[in-house]
């Protein structure tokens, strides 16, 4: 990109700016325009004056610095700018979306990453044994092994003694009714 007649000068920083960058996209100073800086803001346009071909009747428009043809009622960047900000609003969040940049102005920005989905089991392991040497995994692996085989004898233990313990109280209740005939 070759420099225009309204491509500016950071105020802050002093780095070329493009016309369209309505702040420094390097320290965020706000565009110097009309409404900013009054008539000192075309030292920041090197150019400004260089401008060969000129419209009768145009302006500059005082909130962006761009031009304004005679044919137009207000600035046709700026016009295009609050369209784009609206749009931005009313949207949804998918795909690319305008993101407001600190001095004014906005950029295109990527949306919000999606919230995390739960891990899956194999996800989990691979997380836990990250890094791991192989004989630790192993070692670990054998102890959750043996400490699923003493929690599945202890679930048939109880199952066991819950059978058992029915079996008296039916034995009990057979006696029972034995004894009242």
């Amino acid at each position: 990109h070759t420099w225009r007649s309204c491509d500016w000068l950071c105020p802050g920083c002093k780095t070329m700016m493009f016309s369209e960058n309505m702040s420094c996209r390097y320290c965020g100073h706000k565009k110097p325009t009309l409404n900013t800086l009054g008539q000192a803001c075309w030292q920041y346009y090197p150019l400004a004056a260089q401008r060969t071909m000129k419209c009768e009747g145009e302006r500059t428009c005082p909130e962006c610095h761009g031009i304004i043809h005679m044919s137009h009622s207000e600035c046709r960047a700026c016009l295009e700018r609050r369209r784009l900000a609206a749009k931005a609003e009313e949207a949804p969040l998918a795909g690319p979306v305008l993101q407001a940049l600190p001095g004014g102005g906005s950029r295109r920005a990527l949306p919000p990453p999606e919230p995390a989905r739960p891990k899956t089991g194999f996800e989990a392991l691979c997380d836990k044994y990250r890094g791991m040497e192989p004989e630790a995994v192993l070692a670990d692996l054998e102890a959750v092994q043996s400490g699923r085989r003493a929690v599945e004898d202890a679930a048939k233990e109880a199952v066991a003694q819950a059978e058992q313990e029915r079996q008296a109280r039916e034995e009990a209740k057979q006696q029972a009714d034995r004894q009242e005939r």
